[in-house]
């Protein structure tokens, strides 16, 4: 136990001096010797804990964002935890458009999408439990990674590319999307018996 967190805590480590260079400096000339000057530990200690500085980017934001989103109750907090990663995208506006500017809108979307797919597939999970569906797991996927793809697509393109996000306006849209029409799917799957 005290070794997972002392592993957890050179990873937050790692991540806050990712994300201090990222304020200052472009995401391509970050090196990991300077992560790792940063921090005074030697490359093979990040190399124990990360792949490359790809794979600290996608931790950091999984780990500060995404994570924490995943403990709202989402048949009652949905409108909770999606203000929550608006506001997250809001605060780290410039690492993220640092992150964006080197590996785009598609790779940027794909560090958000696995998380969110999680939160989809524990929401549908939970209104399938909730009526007693019986559904497919091929379908459940099927559904839940369109869902992800949506939230995920409008929350990055409005926060980047439409300016100052209306975040009560953006909350309303996604939830009632995601309110009646998981509903309504997931009605229509149990009586085609999907």
């Amino acid at each position: 136990m005290k070794y997972e967190v002392t592993s957890q805590n050179t990873r937050k480590m790692f991540a806050e001096a990712l994300k201090k260079r990222m304020e200052n400096q472009p995401f391509n000339k970050i090196k990991i010797s300077d992560i790792t000057s940063d921090c005074k530990v030697n490359r093979k200690t990040f190399y124990y804990h990360f792949n490359d500085i790809y794979a600290l980017l996608e931790w950091t934001f999984n780990q500060e964002a995404i994570d924490i989103v995943k403990q709202y109750d989402l048949l009652t907090n949905m409108q909770d935890a999606i203000i929550f990663v608006i506001e997250y995208i809001e605060e780290n506006k410039k690492i993220l458009k640092c992150a964006l500017d080197f590996i785009g809108p598609l790779e940027l979307k794909k560090i958000f999408y696995k998380d969110f797919f999680a939160i989809v597939h524990l929401y549908v999970g939970r209104c399938m439990e909730e009526k007693k569906y019986k559904i497919s797991a091929d379908f459940i996927s099927f559904l839940c990674n369109g869902y992800a793809e949506l939230i995920a697509g409008l929350i990055i393109d409005e926060s980047f590319y439409e300016g100052k996000i209306d975040k009560q306006k953006i909350v309303t849209y996604i939830t009632t999307i995601i309110d009646s029409s998981i509903s309504a799917v997931l009605q229509s799957a149990q009586k085609k018996e999907m």
